[in-house]
């Protein structure tokens, strides 16, 4: 919910998709190939890079709002 939240305050349009692996017994190809070694969800992908979700405190967070602000400057 922060991710979209941010990227709506930041106006960077993006697509997003749901991931319904929990009910699958397979993952889809394009969370395999964005997030091979977890193989979870959220993902952000920007430029073909898979950004997940990680335990290492913030770090995320101020990466993915340092790319939202790049981004909206296009």
């Amino acid at each position: 919910m922060r991710v979209k939240i941010a990227l709506a305050e930041k106006g960077v349009q993006y697509l997003y998709l749901e991931e319904e692996h929990l009910l699958q017994k397979s993952k889809s190809p394009l969370l395999l190939k964005v997030n091979p070694v977890h193989q979870k969800v959220p993902v952000l992908i920007h430029k073909n890079i898979g950004t997940a979700q990680s335990d290492s405190g913030d770090q995320p967070q101020r990466t993915f709002l340092h790319t939202c602000r790049c981004c909206s400057k296009l």
